[in-house]
């Protein structure tokens, strides 16, 4: 061949070797890098022209951050198997990380074959290093598929070189050969990551590679010879017949996940591949058995199934909550939206999520400085505010606010909690202004009950210096001759005696006003009106553990009532009996009602001491009370605004406490 034919046969060889799919790099006996194909330098993340002289180690060295790395040691092994042994060295899948060009190391799994090229004297000259990257594979379920095709590839050439032995046994030269096939089978089996192991159709164990010493814990010279059954839970023994019964018939059994046994008793989750052994007529003697430990991997999958199973009971929980929980990303995108903060805002969540916030200037002042409260250490907030609603009014919240962070304490984000509090809100506002409107009628009920105090008292004394000064003025008329000065003094008499008379007349028609005014009354619901009584009276309490039991008969129909006017009556009633229990050991208060024909009657009773027998028929009179405090006009208030109704109300003692009966007509009328 010409010069120039050969420089071009050997540009050719040079161009097929660069673009050939598997990754391939050539060594020379010194393990310097002499050939790197274009595939190679893609998967390692290297350049060729800066590789080519280089010692293989130096360019590829273990990763540092990883103290267990054993990349460099495995290969160097199997590349001094080559230089010593001139035979391919097929490795089993290895951990050896790749330094990217900025100096830091990328986790990569390998599959490496490690094949010399020969002098014609038989001697090394170069190693062809091939490799598979498998990361994608162990990463992924699937890598199991792929390493279990690589353990059907080892049994296949297992059964390739036995054929081999039996055709070629007979010349020497063949022997030899069949010296140097049983060393490179030995290298596989051996070196193999799982657990590879032969048995006869009987079920007694014929080999036993290292790997299966390690994972079951018998040495081989314990288990060769014996039956395989040791290894297998009694249950699951008729599971291993069908499976040899399939693999006599020829079929190949691969991945197949089931229980064995270590020699200490304890169960081993395997993946089996099972594959018939043949003589040299090809014949089935017996199965060959590639076991993998999967266990670790069974755990994972139990704890990432159950992982699962926790991320969706707290979905479930988080969508099935009463309460809004929205949560945002740090730059403030809406990223989560229940069910309960559809309902809650009208707004879906298709419509929030990956959406900002779109809050008045106002409330957003305020987000972001419960926000940074949160980054300076507070673990949680609570507050009360407001949200828009859809429609544009305004939704009154309880606010719950914390931080989001990942596994590494990393903010990634923050979670909110929303009540609606509108109706709490109203209802607070209610109960204020009828605290305020019954506090402003108790104010005007006890002026109007001073006032007709003041009047009937007034009104005698008024009456008495009327009729002496009448009286004077009379002896005066009898005298015939008076001075001057005695008639004016007469004629003062007279006029202060009118104006006495004018004085009671007034006063009189003050009291009867206070007497018989009159009160706005509309139609209530009485069970309704007491409950909201009783709620009044108990706000404030001081003393704890106060029971309330109602027994109230369902009202038949709405009686004309001055609401305010009787919730006075019951909340008098209800605080009197919460001062008189201010020492009792087991508080209780029992509020009833009995309705008939002829109206309602409420009772109110107590288990305090009750009150004095000598002062039980004055409880109603105007200045009368057993209280250290306060001016005796209450229950006298009680009674004026029940007998404006046409009712009444008595008092008595019980064994125990006291007992305060109303009764109301339904027709408005005197009981």
């Amino acid at each position: 061949m010409a010069a120039s034919q050969t420089k071009g046969a050997a540009a050719d060889y040079e161009r097929l070797f660069d673009s050939l799919p598997g990754l391939y790099l050539i060594l020379d006996t010194e393990l310097a890098i002499t050939g790197v194909n274009r595939a190679y330098a893609r998967a390692t993340m290297i350049e060729p022209g800066a590789v080519i002289g280089r010692y293989i180690f130096d360019v590829f060295p273990d990763n540092p951050d990883d103290p267990a790395a054993d990349g460099v040691r495995n290969l160097r092994a199997s590349l001094m198997r080559v230089l010593q042994t001139a035979l391919p060295d097929a490795m089993p899948v290895q951990k050896y990380d790749i330094r990217k060009p900025d100096g830091t190391f990328e986790e990569r799994y390998w599959s490496p074959l490690n094949v010399p090229v020969l002098t014609d004297d038989g001697s090394v000259r170069l190693i062809i290093h091939r490799v598979e990257d498998v990361s994608d594979l162990m990463h992924l379920r699937s890598k199991s598929a792929s390493q279990d095709e690589i353990a059907r590839d080892q049994q296949r050439l297992i059964d390739e070189l036995r054929l081999a032995n039996a055709k070629l046994a007979q010349t020497s030269a063949d022997n030899e050969l069949l010296q140097r096939e049983q060393i490179y089978l030995a290298s596989i089996v051996e070196s193999s990551g799982d657990a590879i192991l032969g048995k006869s159709l009987d079920g007694m164990v014929t080999s036993w590679n290292k790997t299966a010493e390690t994972l079951f814990g018998y040495q081989a010279a314990q288990i060769v010879g014996q039956p395989v059954a040791r290894l297998i839970p009694p249950e699951l023994m008729g599971e291993e017949r069908q499976l040899i019964a399939r693999v006599v018939l020829g079929e190949v059994v691969v991945h197949y996940e089931t229980t064995r046994l270590r020699a200490d008793g304890t169960p081993l989750q395997v993946s089996l591949t099972l594959s018939p052994i043949h003589d040299a007529s090809g014949m089935i003697i017996g199965t060959s058995t590639i076991m993998r430990d999967i266990t670790a991997q069974k755990a994972a999958e139990d704890e990432i199934r159950n992982l699962q199973a926790e991320r969706m009971f707290l979905a479930d929980l988080v969508e099935s909550s009463n309460d809004a929980i929205v949560s945002r990303t740090t730059d403030g995108k809406i990223r989560t939206w229940n069910g309960a903060a559809e309902r809650m805002f009208g707004f879906t969540a298709a419509e929030m999520i990956g959406q900002g916030a779109s809050l008045p200037p106002d409330l957003q002042v305020e987000t972001e400085a419960v926000v940074e409260r949160l980054r300076r250490g507070e673990p949680v907030i609570q507050y009360e505010t407001r949200r828009p609603h859809k429609d544009g009014h305004d939704v009154q919240v309880s606010f719950t606010a914390s931080l989001i962070r990942n596994p590494a304490g990393k903010i990634v984000g923050t979670s909110g909690i929303l009540r609606d509090v509108t109706e709490k809100k109203r209802a607070e506002a209610k109960s204020i202004a009828l605290q305020n409107e019954l506090a402003h009628v108790s104010r005007l009920s006890a002026m109007g009950q001073v006032s007709a105090a003041i009047a009937h008292e007034l009104n005698q004394p008024l009456s008495a210096i009327s009729n002496y000064l009448a009286a004077a003025q009379k002896m005066m008329e009898r005298e015939p001759s008076l001075s001057p000065m005695l008639q004016k003094a007469g004629d003062a008499m007279g006029k202060a005696a009118a104006q006495a008379f004018r004085a009671a007349s007034i006063i009189g028609s003050l009291r009867d006003f206070v007497e018989n005014r009159e009160s706005v009354r509309s139609l209530q619901n009485l069970p309704e009106l007491i409950h909201e009584a009783v709620t009044l009276g108990m706000l404030g309490n001081k003393h704890s553990g106060i029971t309330v039991d109602f027994a109230l008969a369902p009202s038949s129909a709405p009686m004309m009532l001055n609401k305010v006017q009787i919730q006075q009556v019951l909340v008098n009633l209800v605080r009197n009996a919460l001062e008189a229990m201010a020492d009792t050991p087991e508080p209780q208060l029992q509020i009833s009602s009995v309705a008939d024909a002829k109206g309602v009657t409420v009772t109110v009773r107590d288990n305090g001491p009750g009150f004095a027998p000598e002062i039980a028929g004055q409880l109603f009179q105007p200045f009368v009370t057993t209280k250290k405090t306060g001016m005796g006009l209450g229950l006298r208030i009680c009674q004026s605004i029940l007998e404006a109704h046409g009712g009444t109300i008595e008092a008595k003692n019980a064994a125990p406490g006291a007992v305060f009966t109303i009764r109301l007509p339904a027709s408005g009328e005197p009981a």
